[in-house]
């Protein structure tokens, strides 16, 4: 996104290099001002750095009119205007009560474990063909892919390698449903 003012960029270098360092990124986001352009450039370059991502909305006490859906509503409408946020964790804080404040630490434990996490190649191709059973993968311009063999090359980030049946590789649409489907399979 555009970056205005030079305070306003030399945040956004600041967080790139804190991004590099950082194994697991809390994103804090304010309740009454939330998915701004600075959240936004936020969670992109933690995206592309692949870093596991927790979004900590603060000044949760402060919304009022809270019911059932309100947290979800909340979370689903940050997730449309932050699509770099798909499978991030949101915890909803209030400093001033404490209220949840706790569980910040034991979240960003559980996401540097899944970071981590090796899936046995064996188990990678029995969920592929699974997918492939369920004919689940989608197909790009009429043309069906097939997936003959995937295998995780690397953990933090968890990395996959594929060796399909045709180039150009994947379309980003595939890649996503893949790594969706990974991350709801493996837990990651």
């Amino acid at each position: 996104g555009r970056i205005e003012g030079s305070q306003e960029h030399m945040s956004v270098l600041m967080a790139q290099r804190q991004v590099d360092q950082a194994d697991v990124i809390v994103m804090l986001m304010d309740a009454q001002d939330p998915g701004t352009q600075q959240d936004a450039a936020i969670a992109g370059i933690a995206s592309q750095a692949y870093k596991p991502v927790i979004v900590a909305v603060k000044k949760w006490d402060l919304v009022e009119d809270k019911d059932t859906h309100t947290v979800r509503d909340f979370e689903d409408r940050i997730r449309r205007k932050l699509k770099f946020l798909e499978g991030s964790p949101f915890i909803f804080l209030s400093a001033l009560t404490g209220q949840r404040v706790s569980r910040i630490l034991d979240l960003a434990i559980a996401l540097h474990k899944a970071s981590h996490k090796r899936v046995s190649t064996s188990l990678v191709n029995q969920f592929l063909q699974d997918l492939r059973d369920k004919k689940a993968i989608p197909s790009y311009k009429g043309k069906l892919i097939k997936i003959f063999y995937m295998t995780q090359v690397e953990v933090a980030p968890p990395t996959f390698m594929a060796v399909i049946n045709r180039q150009p590789p994947l379309h980003f649409s595939q890649e996503r449903f893949l790594v969706n489907r990974l991350r709801e399979k493996f837990g990651m």
